[in-house]
């Protein structure tokens, strides 16, 4: 068995898909170049029938979107999928009767899948493809044929169905090399026999398939008789399988620009509804989602010569969002393209949009019973989207082609990830991608180990000191948050040093380039720090010299031993305790700091 899905009115249809207040009136589409763009696109009521008419202006885009969601919702249905024609496919049902039962209920199902994509097609199902078409293309609603009953059911149908389908391109004689007939040779011949048939008196397939064969073959020739047997419902042929393209886009043209952003997510979420449920029928979801955003020209491009060129020279700026897992939750993506589209709006009035969603296989996980529970990465994934909208504020600068294109975004909220650089306290912020369940089952506890492992425990920020030098070397240190208070006349209290350790950057920067592409380099790659100083060239610039020190800190306390000298300051206990610091200087200003304690 086959079954054939065709989309009446293929035109209008692939606009109401994203425009479902066009639904209930009448639609009529025309094509045209921009003198007819934007046309009168209010309701118009017929002064006859008293009918609202909506003009709208053809879209390519969204024809080739609502052919792919067709080709997603046959695939999602069947694996052997013929891509007859922009508005046709055809499907082999064999073997489906074990998972849908009846061809009656293997059809309503289909009609199920192709109206989630937001299509109303004609579905006919039949033993033979050709008679599957013509049925599909002659009956609305759900038609099943039963084996054997091809001729009966086919015979009230008009003639000129035999010629609006691609079944008559496989009526032409093929002498010599097979070269396939272009457009206008079918319609000269559809034209010819059609004007025969006519003064026949033949209107319908019941009267071609009643006339004589050999007769019609002395007229028309071997084509005539394949018609025939066509209108009998005799022909079969193979599928020429079509191989399933996981690319989902769906575009849409807007009659008028739209310029705020509640409009704009209004239609954001139709189209999401459209791109999810496709996923869903191929059993995909998304890790990355991308808007392209088309903007109106501005006044001073309306001196360009053509409007060809006006076209072109349109800026189109683009949105993405990276996904720490595969999603497919359409209100999800409409929540956190809003974020996005408040926090970095496009600029300018939107005259068309395309969202393109790359594919990947759904996260699929089970919680194990040891395992620490965590939040869904949904609903992580929308408050991490809120709390950098909040860190970052509103943009002051746009993408729009007018802006500087060295403002970047920068992430404020996710994953730290250190730089492998030497540069002191540099870092980049990244998206937060939980571990998976094998990631954390591969995690083993690290085996223990009788070596001594020494830590540095960094102060944040580094602690202010005076350091004592003799010959270079650090002698003594003073630190009121370490309790080395001793002065630099003091005495040394620096028994070991070792160093020092000079580590510099960015200072091949300095005079090479603008200060401020110089200070947005720096920041896509690194955050600065608070020891971090700048040039009188603006170049960012790091230096410093470090040390790892032993320190004889003495703490002294009264002596509790009795009550009567417990108030005596000369009974008093000294303690002298090692300890181990870093610290360094600052090359630029020549300041001292602790950056850390060795445990």
């Amino acid at each position: 068995m086959y079954a054939c899905v065709y989309i009446p009115g293929f035109l209008s249809e692939a606009i109401v898909r994203t425009r479902a207040e066009l639904r209930p009136q009448a639609v009529v589409v025309i094509e045209g170049t921009p003198p007819l763009k934007n046309p009168d696109t209010k309701k118009r009521r017929d002064t006859r029938s008293q009918v609202a008419v909506a003009l709208c202006l053809r879209s390519h885009e969204q024809e080739r979107a609502a052919h792919a969601a067709l080709l997603d919702a046959a695939h999602a249905f069947s694996p052997r999928v013929e891509d007859t024609a922009s508005d046709t496919v055809l499907l082999d049902l064999s073997g489906l009767e074990r998972l849908f039962g009846m061809p009656q209920k293997i059809a309503r199902e289909l009609a199920r899948r192709v109206t989630d994509v937001g299509l109303e097609a004609n579905i006919a199902v039949a033993a033979n493809p050709y008679t599957a078409m013509h049925a599909a293309r002659g009956f609305a609603g759900i038609t099943v044929l039963e084996p054997g009953t091809e001729a009966e059911r086919l015979a009230s149908l008009n003639i000129e169905h035999l010629f609006a389908t691609p079944a008559f391109a496989a009526t032409a004689p093929t002498g010599g090399p097979r070269k396939r007939r272009d457009t206008a040779d079918a319609q000269k011949r559809a034209a010819r026999i059609l004007e025969t048939l006519d003064r026949w008196g033949v209107r319908n397939f019941r009267a071609l398939a009643a006339l004589p064969a050999v007769s019609l073959s002395e007229r028309l020739g071997a084509e005539g008789v394949r018609l025939q047997q066509l209108a009998r419902g005799a022909v079969t042929r193979d599928l020429v399988l079509a191989e399933p393209q996981l690319a989902f886009e769906e575009a849409l043209e807007l009659d008028y620009p739209v310029e705020l952003i509640e409009p704009l997510a209004f239609l954001l979420g139709r189209m999401l509804e459209q791109l999810c449920a496709r996923m869903n029928g191929r059993a995909l979801a998304t890790n990355e989602l991308r808007l392209r955003m088309q903007l109106e020209h501005r006044v001073a491009d309306e001196s360009i010569a053509t409007q060809n060129e006006l076209d072109d020279a349109m800026p189109t700026i683009e949105r993405r969002l990276t996904l720490p897992v595969p999603m497919n939750d359409a209100r999800l993506f409409l929540k956190l393209l809003h974020l996005e589209l408040n926090s970095n709006p496009p600029g300018a009035p939107v005259i068309k949009l395309c969202l393109v969603a790359e594919p990947a296989r759904p996260r699929v996980t089970q919680s194990g019973l040891f395992m620490p529970l965590a939040p869904e990465p949904e609903k992580l994934e929308l408050t991490l989207a809120r709390i950098d909208r909040v860190l970052r504020g509103t943009r002051e600068c746009g993408d729009h082609p007018s802006a500087h294109p060295k403002h970047t975004r920068e992430l404020r909220a996710g994953s730290v990830e250190t730089i492998d650089t030497n540069q002191p306290d540099a870092f980049r912020m990244t998206r937060f991608t939980p571990k998976s369940p094998e990631q954390f089952a591969n995690t083993s506890a690290p085996e223990p180990s009788t070596r001594t492992v020494v830590a540095l425990r960094r102060f944040r920020p580094p602690l202010g000191a005076d350091v004592a030098l003799r010959e270079g070397r650090p002698i003594a240190l003073s630190c009121e948050s370490l309790g080395a208070s001793e002065k630099r006349s003091a005495k040394e209290n620096v028994v070991w040093a070792a160093g020092p350790w000079r580590i510099n950057g960015n200072w091949w920067m300095a005079g090479e380039e603008g200060s401020e592409s110089r200070e947005t380099k720096q920041n896509e790659h690194t955050q600065p720090s608070d020891l971090k100083h700048r040039d009188l060239d603006g170049a960012c610039t790091w230096q410093r010299d470090q040390w790892d020190i032993a320190v004889a800190i003495t703490t002294t306390a009264l002596d509790k031993r009795s009550p009567e000298t417990q108030h005596s300051m000369e009974e008093t206990q000294r303690q002298t305790n090692i300890a181990l610091y870093r610290i360094f200087c600052d090359a630029t200003t020549r300041e001292w700091f602790v950056d850390g304690c060795y445990d």
